[in-house]
């Protein structure tokens, strides 16, 4: 259903007065603040979307604002060719948060909005999308390009003025060397392991307890209420939340990396155990793997009926699939976001995945809890009955 009238002039109203916060996050260079934050004042009820109509209310104030001489008609095109390009055509009127800074992240140019008189070519170049241009105004169109993206700052420069961001990103960067330093010094200590597995295992489990610590860190990001909730706090002044979006991707990098060596750590691993004296494997496993065969074939085809390598390589399925699709999170966001929520089907499987409490007892699930209430509880909430937007 569209918004009711009151609710869009209780909107307008708001925007009226608010568009000065988004504006400001652009003029100090924070772009995602100035999405983030026009996103908020136009979520009204905190359902997490929006709907045409809400967006088009922004376009008007912004360009009313910036004294923009452009007509309702081509605002109104522009705000429907975009909806309909964030929804890959589909005939919703609807975008949720996230197509809504995809919408900004496909048209760099649309930031303009919180700046000055720019924005009117790129309005009108949207509504009349699929009108012919001349070879003039294709050239102007890309001179504008051009200087808009002169304009944004790069991410390093972006990274380079923000001291609070990066005094975080140190100690991110600590933590991960102090968890992969722990075990790592840990295993090399451990006899049993040493003798079955070789120095291959102080590599994979350093990882592992590297990887829990990011499975924490990468969901964070993107529990929106809960970040909300902060903004709200006095810890504003003490954590960069404008940054989230590029924090969960640098996340989600360090995490693959550490999937890759906690992997091949573990291909290494399998092949030391398969050559491994049978004494030294029972002393380290003791019964927990049953009868220990004599060959190496055999024991390969046991470590693979163990439920760690079982979950470990549906994992690695989850992540081979849902990584490439992040390259096409512009030209086919929609299926970017389908395929983005197998990466959640990978953490439920990092919570079983040490179960077997093969080497130590299993640590993910008390990483994870706490996130996932955080995440799937206002989720459950927006996208159910229980949903204040129906």
């Amino acid at each position: 259903p569209r918004p009711s009238h009151d609710h869009i002039d209780s909107i307008r109203s708001q925007v009226q007065t608010s568009l000065i916060s988004a504006q400001g996050f652009y003029k100090r260079g924070k772009h995602d603040g100035a999405v983030g934050a026009a996103f908020d004042m136009l979520d009204v009820n905190r359902t997490g979307k929006l709907h045409r109509d809400e967006i088009y209310i922004l376009f008007e104030e912004a360009v009313a604002q910036a004294k923009i001489p452009l007509d309702e008609d081509a605002i109104r095109a522009a705000v429907d060719a975009l909806v309909k390009e964030g929804n890959d055509r589909d005939a919703t009127e609807y975008i949720t948060r996230v197509q809504f800074y995809a919408m900004f992240y496909r048209h760099r140019e649309l930031l303009r909005l919180f700046e000055d008189e720019q924005s009117t070519a790129t309005l009108r170049r949207i509504a009349a999308k699929d009108s012919t241009l001349s070879q003039a105004e294709v050239q102007e169109s890309q001179e504008e390009d051009r200087e808009v993206w002169m304009a944004i700052p790069s991410f390093r420069t972006e990274w380079e003025n923000r001291k609070l961001a990066i005094f975080w990103f140190i100690i991110y960067l600590g933590a991960n060397a102090a968890c992969i330093a722990t075990k790592a010094i840990k295993y090399r200590e451990h006899d049993e392991a040493q003798a079955v597995f070789g120095t291959c295992i102080e590599v994979a489990r350093g990882s592992a307890a590297a990887l829990n610590f990011n499975a924490l860190v990468i969901l964070l990001p993107i529990c929106r209420r809960f970040m909300t909730f902060l903004r709200s706090t006095r810890l504003r002044f003490l954590i960069p939340f404008d940054i989230t979006l590029e924090t969960h991707m640098l996340v989600g990098i360090v995490f693959a990396i550490l999937v890759l060596s906690h992997t091949c750590a573990h291909i290494c691993d399998i092949v030391n155990f398969a050559g491994a004296d049978e004494d030294d494997i029972y002393a380290l496993f003791g019964d927990k793997l049953g009868t220990v065969p004599s060959s190496r074939s055999a024991r390969v085809k046991l470590l693979f009926q163990q439920r760690s390598i079982i979950t470990g390589l549906l994992m690695v399925v989850c992540i081979l699939v849902a990584y490439p699709m992040i390259l096409l999170r512009r030209t086919r966001f929609n299926l970017f976001w389908t395929t983005h929520h197998l990466l959640l089907v990978m953490l439920i499987l990092l919570c079983i995945h040490g179960t077997g409490n093969l080497l130590e007892p299993f640590q993910s699930i008390y990483w994870l809890i706490a996130p996932f209430v955080l995440y799937f509880v206002p989720r459950f909430l927006r996208e159910t009955k229980y949903s204040t937007m129906k």
